[in-house]
């Protein structure tokens, strides 16, 4: 039997231990469900997309070497990949490659669709073949092999590649996010606010991200009432988020870990 000081010890000690489990569940949940939107996202706004091709005035020597079947497969395998239909996606991409073994964009939506099926190996293989056949040109193939990095537990690893990568594309929103992922993971939750704070100052459709960014760095830190505010600013911004019921989850429990934080600060 425990009693006086060592009891009141030990229920605190409980209580502690709960809450870092909560706080562990919040950062895990919230950095997994950032990786699928990204996914999502980067398939629906391709620029090498037909539409895109065809509302530019100039059109590259390389663009128009890309033969009609082969562009054709590649927008049927966006469409699937937006419906989160990974599986169905990778079926028109092959034809894609197929038909133009140089695509390299098609070899990043490939590594994309790897990711939703959790097949890192592969999605490593995907991105990588896409950075050699771009001649390392094509920024958001990096950033897709160093959110496969960040997955394997290879933050150092990362960052190195995600930064080349902005070196070629240094306005993509999605490089900025990668990068603040893997700063948190590298404990430099600083440099990682940064990194959300220049994405969220790019005003565009995808800017939105940063928040979660902001998110995980509050959590980190133990902020809930923050972290809280981080996700209603995302959801506000993007309401038809695919994940946006396990993101509504996370800002239930982390309004619950404000909640009991504030309790425990008060006794």
């Amino acid at each position: 039997m425990v009693h006086g000081r060592a009891g009141a010890h030990m229920k605190e000690n409980k209580g502690t231990a709960r809450i870092r489990r909560f706080r562990q569940a919040v950062l895990l949940v919230s950095s997994v469900a950032a990786a699928g939107w990204t996914s999502t996202t980067q398939a629906q706004v391709s620029s090498f997309s037909a539409s895109s091709v065809r509302s530019e005035p100039k059109v590259s020597l390389r663009e128009l070497q890309i033969p009609p079947k082969a562009r054709d497969e590649f927008e049927r395998g966006l469409r699937r990949l937006a419906k989160r239909d990974a599986a169905g996606s990778l079926r028109h991409f092959d034809t894609a490659i197929r038909v133009f073994p140089e695509y390299y964009e098609v070899y990043y939506h490939e590594g994309i669709a790897a990711l939703q099926l959790h097949n890192n190996e592969e999605a490593a293989r995907c991105f990588q073949k896409s950075i050699d056949l771009s001649d390392g040109k094509y920024g958001r193939a990096e950033f897709g092999y160093g959110l496969t990095l960040l997955r394997e537990g290879k933050p150092e690893e990362a960052e190195t590649v995600v930064r080349q990568g902005l070196e070629s594309e240094p306005n993509s929103v999605d490089g900025h996010v990668v990068l603040g992922f893997v700063l948190l993971k590298l404990n430099r939750p600083e440099e990682a606010q940064k990194k959300a704070r220049d994405a969220l100052a790019f005003h565009s459709a995808n800017a939105a991200k940063g928040y979660l960014v902001l998110a995980d760095v509050d959590a980190a830190a133990g902020n809930y009432d923050q972290q809280v505010h981080d996700l209603d600013a995302y959801l506000k911004l993007r309401p038809d988020d695919p994940n946006k019921k396990t993101l509504r989850g996370i800002r239930e429990l982390a309004n619950r870990l404000a909640a009991k934080t504030r309790l425990t600060a008060s006794k």
